[in-house]
């Protein structure tokens, strides 16, 4: 049987990499998971799972239901995979991957961002068949995250399948900004394709194991218009509201401190918007939790680093709303963020609300007013009310809000945020039709990498680990500046590093490391505003030395870069960490942008200007090259009798250097572009162009499968869709 051919030569594949044996766990499905087991032997199921309901249960159900059967499970996140993949070490015959992950087995290579992705999938390349098996039951979780191009997998892998389980929530649809739709997960029995007779069975996880009944009644009541969406699973207490002056950060503490204690660090977390950019609040609370009482805080990399177990273990973890999605904490202490102007609880706050197993505590700031969705009374009745305003507190809703405009551009921009959250095919898009660039060096192989570390342990005993992939490059630039100048910068941005050591210590190597690495961890503590790994580190007398065995291999390597320049010829024309500021006006509104020039190289009086952007990284990408155009258009800008300048990027881990040219002019369409992707509104598909889409994506599929298109069932285009409901 062909089935059984694949079965065997997928157990040899799988045997001989690693053998998942052992003991599995208890495991009862509950009655909602044991019905979705059932409908799925005669259909394919679609499942509406609320937050904490289990979706990875009831996935574990289905291969408990099935151990004869081969099973993949597809996932959105790498973090969510490697979840799913410990919980289904005892069930050879189920593979997890993620979307990306899929796709780079299906399609013979590493894809590892969207743009490769969106590469592959213009080659029309067929996929390869031999090393995937024929799974007779697929699970999609968080289908209501996908892209496009995510559909497009998802299309060419089912085209074989017999059953099919999708799971998610449109509540949990956060990622609108990378092109995700809804759509995907609400319309999956009319898009999806599949040769199978089963018909399409909907059922919902409505019970939330990790929410209690009090939490989950007052974010039904208060913030979902009294709609019983949740249903909590057990007894808690009630959520604390905290309203008043959240500058009051002492009065503040004096509730969320005993509730640290009570919970512990590692049980604990506060979200909000954004951290690096403007919350105050939470860096507030970090580093006073840290000056009074030693409680240790994970430290904020950037607000879209992933969250990593080694870095958060045995700390409070400070996160953004998107970045905590699929994570929890008993005890979560949220910043609420009410001066969005919408009259239905925004997706991102609704997850924040939904993080916490024991303790929901929300901070409300007195200075801005409830989002018109929220029911004051509804508050007032779920929770323990805490006023921290001398006058009495008062109900701030207001009745409708006029819509948002469809832009609107923040007071300040920086550079490095400036491509965060576009779509990697918008910023494909810009860079194809606006800019030259030139790979002029490839990367190294992998065995030539600088593999300096990304996380250091601090703390042996409680297996304590903090991280420095973001200083690294400073360490390196700095360095660089030494050998070239002789000496080290001692400000930077009015950020003074410590004490400069005499010319005689730092000209050894070992010395000069630690000492670099040191002042590059405390400059990013004084610029951030987020001293707790700084602290912690100093506060461990950590040696700061995970760069001794890197650091002048890594100078060395930028060096050569200058090879064709004396070193004093280099000096002169060389400046170091340039800062830059302009105002910009776009449709009757302004910012201001502001960034650093890592280098800027002037040689023939200024005539002949290089920018140099170092990074020390993975690989470079084009939220890079973002970068490093808008600090040339702001120098470009400061400097405008000089020719625009040549912008490199230069990646010292791997030696790969991209040289990019442009015009003022182009460089403006870039910045113009690129922040009304970012801060335009989202405008979204209806139905019947959602539908045209996805019967476009199909027809693409069925094109690309060539011989095997008959197993594609016939694209009847829009038609097909027409009549059907949505599911949820």
């Amino acid at each position: 049987m062909h089935l059984n051919k694949d079965l065997h030569a997928f157990l040899s594949r799988f045997l001989s990499v690693t053998c998942h044996r052992g003991c599995r766990r208890n495991f009862k499905p509950s009655a909602e998971q044991i019905a979705i087991v059932n409908h799925l032997k005669t259909h394919h199921v679609v499942v509406s799972a609320r937050p904490g309901a289990g979706k990875t249960a009831t996935a574990e159900a289905v291969a408990q239901a099935n151990p004869n059967t081969l099973i993949a499970v597809v996932t959105y996140s790498k973090r969510l995979q490697l979840d799913t993949q410990r919980r289904f070490q005892s069930y050879p015959l189920v593979d997890v991957f993620t979307f990306r992950g899929l796709a780079s087995r299906f399609f013979g290579t590493i894809i590892h961002n969207d743009t490769i992705f969106a590469d592959v999938r213009r080659s029309a390349r067929p996929p390869v068949w031999n090393d995937v098996p024929r799974y007779e039951i697929v699970i999609l979780d968080e289908l209501q995250d996908p892209t496009e191009n995510l559909y497009w997998l998802t299309c060419t892998f089912i085209s074989f399948l017999t059953r099919l389980l999708v799971l998610g929530d449109s509540r949990q649809a956060i990622y609108e900004f990378r092109g995700a739709d809804q759509e995907y997960l609400e319309q999956s029995p009319n898009i999806l394709p599949t040769v199978s007779p089963h018909q399409w069975k909907s059922a919902q996880l409505s019970q939330s194991f990790r929410l209690s009944r009090q939490t989950a009644n007052f974010i039904n009541n208060a913030f979902l218009g009294g709609e019983p969406y949740i249903q909590g699973s057990h007894e808690g207490p009630k959520p604390l509201y905290i309203h008043g002056n959240l500058n009051r950060t002492a009065k503040i503490l004096e509730y969320l401190y005993p509730l640290s204690r009570e919970y512990g660090p590692e049980n604990t977390a506060i979200l909000a918007p954004s951290l690096r950019s403007s919350d105050e609040v939470v860096k507030r609370i970090i580093n006073t939790l840290w000056n009074k009482h030693k409680v240790p805080a994970a430290h904020a990399v950037s607000d879209d680093q992933r969250l990593d177990d080694d870095i958060t273990r045995g700390k409070i973890t400070p996160s953004t709303y998107h970045r905590f999605k699929g994570s929890e904490r008993d005890l979560v202490i949220f910043n609420l963020a009410p001066h969005l102007p919408d009259n239905r609880c925004p997706n991102a706050t609704f997850i924040a609300l939904t993080r916490a197993r024991k303790q929901l505590v929300v901070l409300h700031s007195h200075k801005k007013p409830h989002m018109p969705f929220v029911n004051w009374a509804a508050i007032k009745n779920g929770v323990d009310l805490v006023n921290i305003e001398d006058k009495p507190l008062q109900a701030q809703s207001k009745p409708e809000r006029p819509p948002p405009p469809k832009f609107k551009l923040p007071e300040t921009i920086h550079v490095s945020a400036a491509a965060r959250y576009v779509r990697e095919e918008d910023l494909d898009r810009i860079i194809r039709h606006h800019l030259d660039i030139r790979k002029v060096q490839s990367p190294l192989p992998f065995s030539c990498w600088i593999n300096a570390p990304d996380k250091v342990r601090t703390d042996v005993v409680k297996n304590h680990w903090e991280p420095v992939s973001d200083v690294n490059g400073l360490t390196v630039t700095l360095d660089f500046e030494y050998w070239l100048t002789g000496k080290v910068a001692i400000s930077m941005n009015g950020t003074h590093m410590e004490h400069v050591p005499t010319e005689k210590t730092l000209k050894d190597d070992t010395f000069r490391a630690v000492w670099l690495s040191k002042g590059a961890t405390r400059y990013d503590a004084n610029t951030s505003g987020f001293k707790s790994r700084w602290r912690q580190m100093a506060y461990q007398r950590h040696r700061f030395g995970w760069m001794v065995p890197h650091l002048a291999v890594s100078t060395q390597r930028l060096l050569k870069q200058f090879s064709e320049y004396s070193r004093p010829k280099l000096a002169k024309d060389l400046t170091m960490e340039v800062p830059l500021q302009q105002h910009l006006s776009m449709d009757d509104q302004t910012t201001t942008l502001r960034g650093w020039a890592d280098m800027i190289h002037s040689r023939s009086k200024g005539r002949d200007v290089t920018m140099w952007e170092v990074k020390f990284v993975t690989a470079l990408s084009y939220e890079h090259v973002i970068q490093v155009v808008i600090c040339g258009y702001l120098w470009a800008m400061a400097n405008q009798m000089q020719p625009f300048p040549r912008l490199v990027l230069y990646n010292v881990k791997n030696n790969e250097r991209w040289e990019i040219e442009t015009t003022l002019a182009c460089a403006k369409q870039v910045i113009e572009e690129i922040l009304k992707i970012k801060y335009g509104a989202n405008e979204q598909r209806c139905l019947d162009e959602f539908l045209k889409g996805c019967a476009d994506v199909q027809e693409e599929v069925a094109q690309l499968l060539g011989e095997d298109a008959r197993f594609f069932p016939k694209v009847e285009r829009l038609e097909m869709f027409k009549g059907s409901a949505t599911i949820f």
